[in-house]
């Protein structure tokens, strides 16, 4: 009967450390995801020059073929964006103009302020907030992450 009860205390050791390295194995792969899908938000925006109707549809047909659905408030200073296919006319959209829930969050920086040095040319660069969450099925949403990024300075168009 002893050596029955230390098995069972053995085996939800190995149990307890079982489920230890599939919760860091899931962190791994949703933090590895959401910074690919930051790198590529940011790239997007670094190849369009500027943030407009064509590069909010390409970050939205990126986001919705990756399947990425995580949702995470944006501060006051950075406009939400949805996953969503965008109308061209859709203006209050473009602005960002939206709720402070969305699946990221960009925000347009003037690097000199609003007088035009260097030449005549202001630069801009944008900041770009994208989340991931470690959901397990029966707890929810234990940890919400949020991943920033910044892109290139860019020519204010």
């Amino acid at each position: 009967m002893r050596e029955a009860i230390g098995g069972t205390w053995l085996f939800q050791i190995v149990i307890v450390f079982v489920l230890l390295f599939a919760g860091y194995i899931c962190l791994s792969i949703n933090y590895s995801r959401a910074y690919k899908v930051k790198n590529e938000v940011v790239d997007i925006i670094e190849r369009r020059g500027t943030l407009d109707y064509y590069a909010l549809a390409s970050i939205n047909q990126y986001l919705n073929d990756a399947g990425y659905y995580s949702i995470g408030t944006c501060p006051s200073d950075m406009s939400a964006y949805k996953a969503k296919l965008v109308d061209p006319t859709d203006t209050e959209y473009i602005s960002g103009s939206m709720t402070d829930q969305g699946n990221y969050c960009i925000s347009k920086v003037l690097v000199n302020g609003e007088d035009k040095t260097n030449g005549g040319i202001s630069k801009v660069y944008y900041k770009v907030r994208v989340f991931f969450k470690f959901d397990l099925p029966i707890f929810g949403d234990i940890f919400s992450f949020k991943l920033d990024g910044e892109t290139e300075q860019l020519i204010n168009k």
